[in-house]
């Protein structure tokens, strides 16, 4: 989903995670979404004073979002470090996630700037050989990822 700044569509990332969350009713088509759990990587939003604010406004069922924030690794001498989720390097911690989960409906990345890890957003070629393994793993566990996207001024 793309667009320019102050167009909604974080907001509207709210509103499906609402819907998905809570086995809600779709906007236009009326029909029914089966329930599930929603992930989200947002570099934008604070979790606390912002996203989870919009959830329980939207009506989400907060017990059924999760807002990754970091990605927490342990150095040989053993101590953790916390360091900001790539698209690069850690999809496979993404899946161990939403296997260990195990009903994740949708992952919503918000905006995809901010965990191309390095790559040059602009290079068609380079961002789908690093969205490639983020697609398999959709398919692999039946789930949707929304990528939000600013248009350049």
């Amino acid at each position: 989903m793309a667009g320019h700044p102050g167009l909604g569509k974080s907001q509207l990332t709210i509103s499906m995670a609402a819907v998905v969350s809570t086995g809600g009713q779709w906007p236009a088509g009326q029909s029914l979404c089966e329930s599930g759990t929603v992930l989200f990587l947002s570099a934008e939003d604070n979790a606390a004073d912002t996203i989870r604010p919009r959830l329980e406004a939207a009506g989400a069922d907060v017990n059924r979002v999760f807002i990754l924030d970091a990605v927490r690794e342990w150095t040989d001498q053993g101590t953790e470090i916390s360091r900001g989720f790539d698209l690069k390097r850690d999809v496979t911690k993404l899946r161990e996630l939403v296997t260990k989960i195990g009903d994740v409906a949708l992952v919503v990345i918000d905006p995809l700037s901010a965990y191309l890890g390095g790559i040059d957003g602009h290079n068609n070629a380079e961002v789908r050989a690093l969205l490639t393994p983020l697609a398999k793993l959709a398919e692999d566990h039946d789930l949707a990822v929304v990528c939000v996207a600013h248009l350049n001024k």
